[in-house]
């Protein structure tokens, strides 16, 4: 795990954004993989008209014994 890498996103779900903008910046100390790493990512964000609902933040958690739904307040 390299704890230097990662995605820093400047935008949310449901804001606002024009052609070019800037939604997000990844960080990697291999340059081997950037390339790589930045196709997947831009293949994973959508782009439309109108707004999608947005999602909770926490949708499960992680214990002792796996991984178990959320049932606590909702987070948004």
């Amino acid at each position: 795990i390299d704890p230097s890498a990662g995605i820093a996103f400047t935008k949310k779900i449901g804001d606002r954004g024009s052609r070019g903008e800037l939604v997000g910046t990844l960080f990697t100390n291999k340059s081997s993989i950037v390339e790589e790493a930045t196709t997947r990512l831009e293949s994973l964000i959508r782009v439309n008209q109108v707004a999608p609902p947005v999602p909770p933040m926490v949708s499960s958690y992680l214990d002792a014994d796996g991984e178990r739904p959320w049932s606590g307040p909702h987070l948004y």
